[in-house]
């Protein structure tokens, strides 16, 4: 593939001098040289100069008793670039943010990593193709 179609700028950003094609994946190679996809570079958090991934805080959070469904994402903050938000549908009493950040403290999360807002949601909104629609989730809280 020699880029995109009559599209030079989405070439030269998608394409290294190589020739590599940069998807946007975030990937772990296993001990048997297989790739395993875990994310997106699109959706981590620089939060004071600790760049880390937001899907990893939500599988943490789907750890936690009574949490149904989580979706993590930065906001922007003048201070440290961004800071955590949490939107969380639970089943039964919703947690508060110290009891969270106890949670995400015991099974070894660190500090910088961890929620410093929670918005508790009936349901998160969906994209048309089904997936957790981050930028509404963003829009109302502004």
């Amino acid at each position: 593939m020699s880029g995109y179609y009559e599209d030079e700028y989405s070439t030269l950003r998608s394409f290294d001098s190589e020739g590599f094609y940069h998807t946007g994946d975030l990937a772990v190679r296993d001990p048997c040289g297989n790739f395993k996809i875990t994310g997106r570079l699109k959706n981590t958090i620089n939060r004071g100069g600790e760049t880390f991934s937001a899907e990893d805080v939500e599988a943490s959070l789907r750890e936690m008793p009574g949490i149904v469904d989580v979706a993590v994402c930065g906001i922007p903050d003048q201070a440290l670039g961004e800071k955590t938000c949490a939107f969380i549908v639970c089943s039964g009493d919703a947690p508060n943010l110290e009891s969270i950040r106890e949670f995400l403290n015991n099974i070894g999360i660190a500090p910088f990593k961890h929620p410093d807002r929670v918005e508790i949601r009936e349901l998160l909104p969906l994209t048309p193709i089904g997936k957790i629609d981050l930028n509404a989730l963003k829009t109302s809280i502004r």
